[in-house]
């Protein structure tokens, strides 16, 4: 092959490399899988702010955690905005507690659905300990294998977690 058309070659086959890896990234299960490890992260290093990041801003909070925030928060004129204040300065607290023995957080994704919406529906198993093994947060329900609305926020690929069932944690 001539240096000419190596040249040609590379500059038609770069171009579409990137547009099919690019493809291949925006894909839902591979998005999903970077929201629970992003999730993760946050977790683990205990950034409060990072956790509340990965949280689209349709999440409503009253309606996920009734138990931390009521039911009736909304009745009381208070909006997802100082709701998210509050989850933010809790999550805080719940990591400067935690900071002698941190959180580790599991997950396992069983599947992943993109529904007609547009949004991603994932099945994921969750496990919350301590790096000493102990389990200082109990969830009732418990996050094995529930069921996470994720979905975009523009035109972007990212996913965030838009809704889940209802969880009450304790402490």
């Amino acid at each position: 092959m001539t240096p000419a058309r190596l040249r040609v070659t590379i500059l038609i086959a770069a171009p579409l490399l990137m547009l099919l890896w690019f493809w291949w990234w925006s894909g839902a299960a591979v998005q999903a899988e970077r929201t629970f490890h992003g999730l993760k992260s946050a977790i683990e290093q205990g950034r409060a702010g990072a956790v509340l990041d990965h949280l689209h801003p349709d999440y409503d909070i009253a309606a996920s955690w009734p138990s931390q925030f009521g039911d009736g928060a909304g009745d009381l004129g208070i909006g997802n905005g100082t709701l998210r204040v509050l989850a933010l300065r809790g999550l805080t607290a719940l990591f400067q507690l935690q900071q002698p023995d941190p959180f580790v957080f599991t997950y396992t994704i069983n599947a992943v659905e993109e529904l007609a919406d547009g949004t991603v529906a994932v099945t994921v198993a969750i496990g919350m300990s301590t790096q000493a093994g102990h389990q200082p947060l109990t969830f009732t329900p418990s996050l094995l294998n529930q069921r996470f609305v994720l979905a975009r926020e523009g035109w972007w690929p990212a996913l965030s977690i838009r809704s889940h069932p209802p969880f009450s944690v304790s402490y």
